[in-house]
């Protein structure tokens, strides 16, 4: 495994490296950019000058870009999403020395302002964005006795007791806190969600603390509250390369506006750097990370429980994919009775990177395929808790009618269970040979002579059968190696035989489930 860093990184993360046995490059100096995109595994990378194009377009073997902070400047994320390229994005690096920024903030405009000092006990703290970041500041707020207020758009009701915290509506959060601390991000909320608007509501002594997104405010509406003195107590910290806009504030607030200094520890530099590199490693060796931006993000519970689901959900899009000879208009997955919970956006990612696999897409991965099927216009529907009996199954209209995938999960083994309105129980195998045919006696032994003369094994063979129609019956066949298209004819040729389809389903989506 290679890595390769724009920065010179800590011994601290030297050390992490060197004790996984990966290979570390530092681009600039041990290799250009060319070959960081076309050599490397991963990217860690610091905020910088703007990745070059190669980096999106070479289609090597980069896989995963590990961010050392959230300069959206430094990377096109969705143009990576497109690439296949798994973005990683600190979580909890440097959300202790954020925290400790914004409480000096409140001291220090609580007591050494222009304004009348205040005592901080018993004021209503209000917090936007209630991240890793937001939570650090909830748990230091308490201990200068400020009741937390968190908004309801965002928390519920769990979240909101671990931390004795009020639960409003965002509007009445606004009119009611005497603090406010916002660390929304644009990809949470949208851009310019935050404004005049939103300003007039909060008290005129109010703190007005914002370590977000800068996206987030419409800042032409900021200055102006500022100008007309509706913001008396602002304070915003600023991530490089917004110089320009600190120029600005600071007419008006002066050193209140400041550049990457809330996270701006060596401490939080360490714990980033440590947390991305471990991220990134682990990402590289197949393992799901918290820190991953680009795809649905799981909690490590939810990880376990949806494991054999999204596998399922990925053979299950190989099969159907292998079906077609073109990207289908329109696909519905079901989740039957036996099927859990499951996050919806991480069950069309799975299965939408088999799907692209089976319509020899190769390059297309979980990261992309979401993005691949918007591009190749695939209208998606999803139906939780149906009344099928498949646990996942999955239908896609074409040409010659609905073609559809059927399987379950059971005792941590993947059982497909139907084809089209074949109903059947059968494990998969790389190799499936699938016959329609006239239900009705010696076919069966007619397509075993067949392949018994042409020297293919048949491994196994499950009978399907329609739930009412009972003319036409299923022949599942697993072989031990492809069968060539001279003999799908020769099978076609047989009296009472429908055309047969050949499957390919690829070793790693069958091996056993942990």
């Amino acid at each position: 495994m290679y890595i390769a860093t724009n920065i010179p990184l800590l011994d601290s993360t030297l050390a992490l490296i060197q004790k996984e046995q990966v290979d570390l490059g530092q681009i600039d100096r041990d290799l250009s950019w060319s070959e960081a995109s076309t050599k490397a595994d991963g990217l860690l990378l610091s905020a910088g000058s703007e990745l070059p194009d190669m980096v999106y377009e070479a289609h090597g073997q980069l896989a995963a870009i590990g961010l050392l902070n959230r300069d959206e400047r430094l990377l096109d994320v969705p143009r990576a999403t497109g690439a296949g390229i798994l973005v990683l994005e600190p979580l909890r690096g440097e959300s202790a020395s954020q925290a400790d920024f914004i409480l000096m903030k409140i001291l220090t405009e609580a007591r050494t302002g222009k304004y009348d000092p205040v005592e901080l006990a018993g004021k209503r703290l209000g917090i936007l964005g209630f991240g890793p970041t937001g939570k650090e500041v909830a748990r230091r707020a308490k201990a200068f006795g400020l009741q937390v207020v968190l908004s309801s758009e965002e928390c519920n009701r769990v979240q909101a007791d671990l931390y004795e915290a009020d639960l409003l509506p965002t509007i009445d959060l606004l009119v009611s806190v005497d603090i406010l601390v916002n660390l929304q991000t644009r990809a949470a909320v949208g851009e310019g969600r935050f404004g005049k608007d939103e300003i007039q509501l909060l008290r005129k002594e109010a703190i007005f603390i914002h370590l977000g997104d800068p996206q987030v405010l419409r800042m032409n509406e900021v200055v102006r509250a500022l100008d007309w003195g509706y913001l008396n107590r602002f304070i915003i910290d600023l991530p490089p390369g917004y110089e320009e806009i600190q120029t600005v504030l600071s007419r008006y607030i002066g050193e209140a506006c400041t550049i990457a200094a809330a996270g701006n520890t060596l401490e939080a530099r360490r714990s980033i750097e440590r947390e991305m590199a471990r991220d990134l490693i682990l990402a590289l060796r197949g393992q799901a990370v918290e820190s991953a931006m680009n795809i649905p993000r799981l909690r490590l519970a939810e990880r376990r429980v949806h494991a054999p689901w999204l596998r399922l959900a990925t053979l299950l899009g190989q099969m159907l994919g292998a079906r077609l000879d073109r990207p289908p208009k329109q696909v519905n997955l079901y989740g039957g009775s036996e099927a859990p919970d499951l996050n919806e956006e991480a069950l069309w990612a799975a299965f939408l990177e088999g799907l692209a696999h089976g319509l020899g897409e190769g390059r297309i991965n979980r990261v992309s395929a979401r993005h691949w099927a918007d591009e190749a216009g695939i209208d998606r529907h999803w139906q939780a808790a149906s009344q099928r009996p498949d646990g996942l199954s999955a239908a896609a209209a074409t040409i010659r009618g609905s073609l559809e995938v059927g399987g379950s999960i059971r005792h941590q083994t993947i059982q497909l269970t139907r084809l089209d309105q074949f109903r059947f129980t059968a494990e998969p195998t790389a190799h499936l040979l699938l016959v329609p045919h006239a239900n009705r006696p010696g076919m069966v032994g007619q397509v075993g002579t067949l392949l018994g003369a042409r020297q293919v094994n048949i491994r196994g063979m499950v009978l399907g059968q329609k739930e009412e129609a009972r003319d036409i019956a299923l022949m599942w066949i697993m072989l031990d190696k492809a069968p060539n298209e001279d003999l799908l004819a020769e099978i076609t040729a047989l009296n009472g035989m429908i055309q047969p389809e050949y499957i390919f389903l690829p070793n790693e989506l069958l091996t056993p489930i942990d």
